[in-house]
């Protein structure tokens, strides 16, 4: 076990609910459902403690054996430890008293049949445009309406949500900078103790609007940045004269302290440019450079997968550069990412909780069930004529739960399965594309029999 003492992040916050808790990360922009047991860990973590020190408090508190709360410690370490940081690193210590954690929760993913308590998220399409026209971009749907929100609905849902509970607000795939009323909702929602994940492409980060999204409150941002050279930058991008302003905006936001995390989109086109964008970003101070391949992402099932996607050789040479650089900046946190890799064990199995823990606002007020799927026959309602709660609570809302779960209807391997409670057929967008069907089998699952193998 390691023996370094960690300390929860200033900038994450645990909230308690009726019968579990959340964690956010206001720079980073995550939030992860916690088992109260979990969120006990955590706030035992005074900077001062090691998961050795953890081991014998949690065996007495839960009455486990010291074998089993060393593997949950573990677990949890490697689940929540993005959120820790050392000791020098953090000013606020001892926030919570461990005595607020002890009370029943559930002990897994609450189930896709019914909704939490209080949802813990939102996102908000304020946009369905982009001054961008990426090649691998896969949100052109093309029911989605492409009017801005409206603002005062915009600033009437964070209201509401932050009244029902909602701790994490984030913005669809879409280009928010686009939007006019842009700081005042960003303010809106930090004044309320939200965290928020900002997503941009970074070509409108100019110096007015840096410093009124910082004075907004805003702490940190994610850009998206494919190429380390304009030439290539403006292939992917299909855009003119705006590479420059993309490093401009990441170092005037760096100049404002505010946290910055790079996403890359890799494909066979700029595969050979990752280690010189590795080398830039981490030169610029960019505190997380997150590459990851093409994937589909488009629910639409007559979607063809567009020319770059990576072959398996090349997925191979994209996690060796991530790992020597990995190594060559120690300093730097550097992910390689892939939504669509296999399940390689019965552990891995993916839980979409979206529908479960929040909601997707549509710019003309539509309730989606992720911001890849807009079907009219699977919208839960629309903000302009329901409250956000009614919705939650709503009919429609737990009908489309409880699909995942009815095994008379849902994929034939599926229903058949024991890891069903735990996956819920898994990602609903993939399952379209590869089949046509929401609830078909997650093309990433190798299936009940393997599973059953891979546990034997």
């Amino acid at each position: 076990m390691n023996e370094t003492p960690l300390v929860l992040s200033d900038f994450a916050e645990i909230f308690v609910r009726d019968n579990f808790c959340s964690l956010v990360h206001h720079q980073k922009g995550n939030i992860e459902i916690l088992h109260p047991s979990e969120a006990f860990i955590l706030s035992l973590l005074d900077g001062t403690m090691t998961q050795k020190d953890l081991v014998p408090v949690f065996s007495e508190t839960y009455g486990v054996s010291m074998d089993i709360a060393v593997s949950t410690i573990q677990t949890v370490m490697r689940k929540l430890g993005h959120f820790l940081v050392r000791p020098e690193d953090a000013r606020l210590r001892g926030r919570y008293d461990p005595q607020d954690f002890l009370f029943p929760g559930f002990l897994k993913q609450p189930n896709l049949d019914k909704p939490l308590s209080k949802p813990q998220m939102l996102g908000l399409a304020l946009t369905a445009r982009c001054n961008f026209r990426c090649r691998y971009c896969s949100l052109g749907l093309p029911d989605i309406p492409q009017e801005n929100m409206d603002r005062d609905l915009a600033l009437r849902l964070i209201d509401e949500a932050a009244a029902l509970g909602v701790v994490h607000v984030s913005f669809g795939g879409w280009e928010p900078l686009l939007h006019p009323d842009i700081c005042e909702i960003v303010a809106a929602i930090t004044i309320r103790g939200m965290a928020l994940l900002f997503s941009t492409n970074g070509s409108l980060l100019s110096e007015r609007m840096v410093a009124e999204l910082a004075g907004a409150g805003l702490k940190g941002v994610q850009v998206s940045i494919d190429a380390p050279a304009a030439r290539m930058h403006h292939y992917i991008t299909r855009s003119r004269n705006t590479f420059g302003k993309v490093i401009s905006g990441i170092n005037r936001l760096k100049d404002r302290g505010i946290w910055i995390k790079t996403r890359s989109v890799i494909t066979s086109v700029n595969l050979s440019g990752v280690p010189s964008l590795i080398d830039m970003l981490a030169g610029m101070g960019v505190d997380q450079i997150t590459l990851g391949p093409q994937h589909k992402g488009s629910c639409d099932a007559d979607w063809k997968m567009r020319a770059g996607m990576l072959d398996p050789a090349e997925h191979e040479s994209l996690r060796a550069m991530v790992g020597e650089k990995t190594a060559q900046y120690p300093d730097r946190e550097i992910i390689y990412g892939d939504p669509e890799i296999s399940w390689e064990g019965p552990d891995d199995v993916v839980f979409c909780g979206h529908p479960a823990e929040g909601m997707m606002v549509a710019t003309n007020g539509d309730i989606l069930p992720c911001e890849f799927i807009y079907d009219k026959d699977l919208l839960l309602g629309n903000v302009r004529e329901l409250r956000l709660e009614d919705i939650w609570l709503g009919p429609d809302h737990r009908r489309f739960l409880e699909k995942a779960l009815n095994r008379e209807s849902i994929d034939a391997d599926c229903s058949r399965c024991d890891k069903l409670e735990d996956c819920h057929t898994g990602c609903f967008n993939l399952s379209m594309i590869e089949t046509g069907n929401y609830f078909s089998r997650d093309p990433r699952c190798p299936g009940p029999d393997r599973m059953k193998r891979m546990r034997a």
